[in-house]
């Protein structure tokens, strides 16, 4: 009967402050535990042991989740706050899967994500950078200032158009610039959000037809290194700027100094 089932026994690990209180909202016939971590990827040895043996579910910060899914006796959902599954796949044993439910919140970062690329754009394009350094110097070069260009004639392409990919393409486009994305699998439906939709064989073409090129990839056997090598000599034509918001192993140091000469 619905009035015997027992509470979940929840538990909270994470630096974000106000994850507990949002759980006990929206869960408040748990049984929630919130852990504060000593340091990041650790806590007690005495709050270790709770986990250990009493956590049914698990919100917490990646580290965590890689460290209890295996671990936990009890352990039958984790839910991660962090957007990547690259730090828990490499301890995740393909032959022998944990029993559990893994779930990961990348979608609570997307408007975050989206403000700061397109907030970005707009100070490239406006020159703030540039404004701020010489407020700050008491100068005013007004020949500096002139003429930029309207975002709507700029062209954004997004390596990796999946949720944030795409929310970052909606708020660029609601400021007029034309939107790529690029995706594993062709997309021909009408109805979607951005303009074009390119795969990973399109990729130069990407690079040589946008003005600005973000990366939101995950790091995955299939991505890591994709911009590495010459690839981003097709960048040279438009002079793109690069975002990246995703994995830092998408392109290696040497080919990223190599390109930027």
């Amino acid at each position: 009967m619905a009035g015997n089932v027992r509470a979940p026994v929840v538990f909270v690990i994470s630096s974000l402050n106000e994850l507990a209180a949002v759980a006990r909202k929206c869960l408040p016939a748990a049984n929630i535990t919130n852990i504060t971590p000593v340091q990041p990827g650790e806590i007690s040895d005495q709050d270790e042991t709770k986990v250990l043996h009493s956590a049914e579910v698990l919100f917490a910060d990646l580290p965590f989740i890689s460290k209890y899914i295996y671990k936990a006796e009890k352990l039958k959902w984790a839910h991660s706050t962090w957007a990547g599954v690259d730090t828990i796949m490499r301890h995740i044993d393909i032959e022998k899967p944990p029993q559990v439910l893994l779930s990961q919140g990348g979608t609570a970062f997307t408007d975050l994500m989206a403000e700061y690329v397109l907030g970005y754009i707009l100070a490239k394009e406006k020159n703030m950078f540039g404004m701020y350094e010489d407020q700050k110097n008491k100068v005013w070069k007004p020949e500096e200032y002139k003429n930029p260009r309207l975002l709507s004639n700029l062209r954004l392409g997004i390596l990796g158009a999946g949720q944030i990919g795409t929310r970052i393409g909606t708020f660029c486009k609601a400021v007029g610039m034309e939107v790529w994305g690029m995706t594993r699998e062709a997309k021909n439906n009408p109805d979607l959000p951005l303009d074009v939709y390119k795969t990973t064989k399109d990729l130069p073409e990407i690079l040589q037809s946008c003005d600005y090129i973000c990366s939101v990839l995950p790091t995955t056997p299939d991505t890591k290194d994709l911009l590495s090598g010459d690839i981003l000599k097709h960048c040279m034509e438009k002079r793109s700027v690069f975002i990246n918001v995703g994995r830092g192993t998408v392109i290696n140091e040497d080919s990223l100094v190599t390109a930027l000469r």
